[in-house]
């Protein structure tokens, strides 16, 4: 960019010195010395210096004697010879540069002798005038390089977009042909990773509901196998491992409605210290779980709402010291779970609530690493969110904010 700009400059200012600026300054020079030709004319038909009409900025004189000698007269010497209007004219010129300094003109009785007091030379106007030329090549320049990368950084938030999930985002196909182009391959690219995972989430869900029936059918054989005396340590087990498997299903059946939105919000306005409340009193152990905190009303959905916050005090007796509190604090807009665990490594932090993961310190904990992502999905179709933090001292804080509070 400042290469560019450096080089238009550049351009700009040698273009106008070669097209403009020599060009004039030869001009004037001449303008300059004709006039003086028109006094000595004036002059040898018996006019007076005092009647002449010349430049301010010309002295004008008459010597009886030439102000050069004949050898200071010639190529590459001060004073050189010319025919100006058929008038022979000795110019002095100035050092290092293309303006006379001195004109001599020989008239019937002695020489009219011209002193400039200035250089006549608009090289420093027209120095402005390139300057403001190079400015606005500048703004020219930025203003292009600008027009160009837009596209560039609009492709960049759409994809930045994507990534964060919002496979709906689309680019408009506006523009040049290239990125006319670029914009549709991208609208492809989005809508068939879009289809791609809307449709494995609603295979996700089919199957999770199918598996519901052959399960039923288990729970029954398992039933007749009782009554036909099999041991009952056998039955209780196998009906352990049926448990698990439906307590599985239901959250992954539960994770793929949210996903794909199939899930419906029965909102009302609710107090969350008397909703806090109640999961306390139906807790397994109350004397292990503590809510405190301000009261504050909120539009939710108390059933979603009750599962989110009972997956997370779930987690956190996982890992919680055996007899350690988990703690429910309440804020305005804020639901925060903490307990005194060995916290999660912090590259892991991030991962908590993807579905499946249940980090390097969970390998041997229970559960099937959906219930946090089931509480991600709950706060953000409450339009709040879920983050999660490691405490000082040691444990995990993960709180839940929402966004309509009353």
């Amino acid at each position: 960019m400042a290469a560019v700009v450096a080089v238009a400059i550049w351009f700009a200012w040698g273009t106008a010195s070669s097209t403009a600026v020599e060009p004039l300054t030869r001009q004037v020079v001449r303008q300059q010395i004709a006039s003086v030709v028109v006094v000595a004319n004036y002059l040898d038909r018996g006019g007076t210096l005092d009647d002449a009409d010349y430049a301010e900025d010309i002295e004008l004189y008459i010597a009886e004697r030439p102000p050069v000698t004949p050898d200071e007269i010639g190529p590459n010497k001060t004073w050189q010879r010319r025919m100006v209007t058929r008038r022979p004219v000795l110019i002095k010129w100035q050092m290092s540069s293309s303006s006379p300094d001195k004109v001599a003109i020989r008239l019937n009785r002695g020489w009219l002798i011209a002193e400039y007091e200035r250089s006549p030379s608009p090289s420093k106007d027209l120095g402005f005038l390139t300057l403001g030329l190079g400015l606005v090549m500048v703004m020219i320049t930025f203003w292009v390089t600008s027009a160009a990368m837009r596209p560039l950084k609009v492709a960049e938030k759409a994809m930045r977009r994507v990534e964060s999930g919002d496979l709906s985002h689309r680019l408009t196909t506006t523009g040049g042909a290239e990125l006319s182009a670029m914009a549709v391959a991208f609208n492809q690219m989005a809508s068939r990773v879009e289809t791609m995972l809307k449709t494995e989430k609603q295979m996700m869900a089919g199957i999770s509901h199918e598996l519901r029936t052959p399960l039923a059918r288990l729970r029954l054989q398992t039933e007749m196998l009782r009554d036909n005396g099999v041991s009952s340590s056998r039955i209780d087990r196998m009906e352990g491992d049926l448990q698990e498997l439906d307590n599985l299903i239901a959250e992954f059946l539960e994770v793929s409605r949210l996903e794909i939105g199939q899930a419906v919000l029965n909102r009302e306005p609710t107090s969350v210290l008397e909703l806090m409340n109640e999961v306390h009193r139906a807790h397994h152990n109350p004397k292990l779980l503590t809510v405190t905190g301000v009261d504050f009303r909120a539009n939710l959905d108390r059933a979603r709402v009750t599962r989110a916050v009972t997956n997370l005090i779930q987690n956190a007796e996982k890992h919680a010291p055996k007899g350690e509190l988990v703690e429910v604090v309440l804020e305005r807009g804020r639901i925060t779970v903490s307990d005194r665990g060995p916290g999660v490594p912090g590259p892991e932090l991030n991962r908590l609530f993807e579905p499946f993961f249940r980090g390097t310190a969970r390998n041997h904990s229970k559960g099937f690493g959906l219930g946090l992502s089931i509480v991600k999905q709950v706060a953000e179709l409450h339009g709040g969110s879920v983050i999660a933090n490691n405490r000082g001292g040691g444990g995990l804080s993960v709180t839940i904010t929402f966004e309509e509070v009353i």
